[in-house]
């Protein structure tokens, strides 16, 4: 799951395509080896081996009528007319015999075993041809009765038994490799049934958990993207997003993840700012306030200093007329001291050698 994680959903898609093509490739790469193999051994089968079968069968009924017509000659001795087409009966079976022996061991020159046994076969016809053809003419000329004939047709016999048993032999063979290609293919599709089977279940075993655990992890990082979006929609920045997921889900939701730190971020930034803004509104509120109080109290002030410049000039308005009336003072003062001091001198001159006297006068104001 982890390592799953670790790749991309592209990666994840590719490796999932190329591991079914390539296992598809193998499978049907076997199933082509299996099945050109097994048409192989089919047409060997078909081009052979039933061939085989059936040429042996087709020579073996030759010699039997060969060894029929050898019969019929013998019980017919005393009809040399008889005889004498059944020898030209025998004749032209035993030639084409020899002319079918000939095809199947051209056909099979590849064969060396089979082509020594069909010269062997030859050998034997040859020589029962040998041995029994003075005797068919023996019997035709009347020069030799059944009896006699039977005789030396018994002792040549063991040629046409050893012939009939090579000819037997082979067609056993044939069946004999007919059964090993027979079981050859059985094998060879259980082998290929078992190897599909394999490459079908190794397939599963790895694209099922692949599929699965993709699927997974794509709607699990899906899911989280869109809660993610749901929270940041409804203005819920506080919950902090971690993903395992480095595929393009996962790198969309850690996109998102940044963004929610810068949006927290920024929103941390206006609420300093707002509160600055509070901060300095205040501060203006209460510089505004203590402004207003110090043009209260100016304006206050000024009353006062006005009531005071009133009164101050009422002051001097009346220490001016204070002062005109002393000075009126003074001047009538002065004038009387004038007098008094003119009068002082007429009546005191006989004093003015006296400084006691002077000294207790009083100073005139001046």
């Amino acid at each position: 799951m982890n390592l799953l994680g670790r790749l991309s959903i592209r990666a994840r898609l590719y490796f999932g395509t190329g591991f079914a093509l390539v296992l598809l490739i193998v499978i049907g790469a076997m199933g082509y080896v299996a099945l050109d193999r097994t048409r192989g051994t089919l047409q060997e089968l078909f081009s052979l081996r039933v061939q085989t079968l059936t040429d042996m069968s087709d020579l073996r009924t030759l010699l039997g009528h060969v060894r029929r017509v050898e019969k019929d000659i013998i019980i017919n001795f005393n009809n040399s007319v008889e005889v004498a087409k059944l020898r030209e009966d025998w004749a032209g079976t035993m030639g084409k015999l020899r002319k079918d022996l000939g095809e199947v061991r051209q056909r099979q020159a590849q064969d060396a075993q089979f082509t020594g046994t069909i010269d062997k076969a030859l050998e034997e016809l040859q020589q029962y041809d040998t041995g029994i053809t003075p005797i068919f003419q023996q019997i035709e000329n009347a020069q030799l009765d059944g009896a006699g004939g039977g005789a030396y047709a018994n002792r040549l016999r063991k040629h046409t038994d050893d012939a009939d048993k090579m000819l037997g032999d082979l067609a056993a063979s044939a069946r004999s490799q007919m059964d090993e290609a027979r079981v050859g293919v059985e094998t060879r599709t259980a082998s290929m049934a078992v190897l599909i089977g394999v490459g079908l279940v190794l397939g599963l075993a790895v694209l099922i958990p692949l599929t699965y655990f993709s699927v997974r992890s794509i709607t699990q990082s899906l899911g989280d993207a869109s809660r993610l979006a749901e929270r940041i929609a409804a203005g819920d920045l506080t919950e902090d997003v971690h993903t395992q997921q480095q595929d393009e889900v996962g790198q969309l939701v850690s996109a998102m993840a940044r963004m929610q730190e810068s949006l927290r971020d920024l929103v941390r930034q206006v609420q300093e700012a707002a509160g600055n803004i509070s901060t300095a509104s205040s501060e203006i509120a209460n510089g505004n306030q203590d402004l207003s109080h110090r043009t209260e109290q100016t304006a206050a002030n000024l009353e006062e200093t006005s009531s005071s410049m009133e009164t101050l000039t009422s002051t001097v308005q009346h220490s001016a007329e204070s002062s005109r009336h002393a000075s009126d003072f003074a001047v009538s003062a002065a004038q009387v001291a004038g007098r008094g001091a003119r009068w002082w001198h007429r009546s005191s001159a006989p004093w003015t050698r006296s400084p006691p006297a002077r000294a207790r006068l009083p100073k005139s104001p001046a």
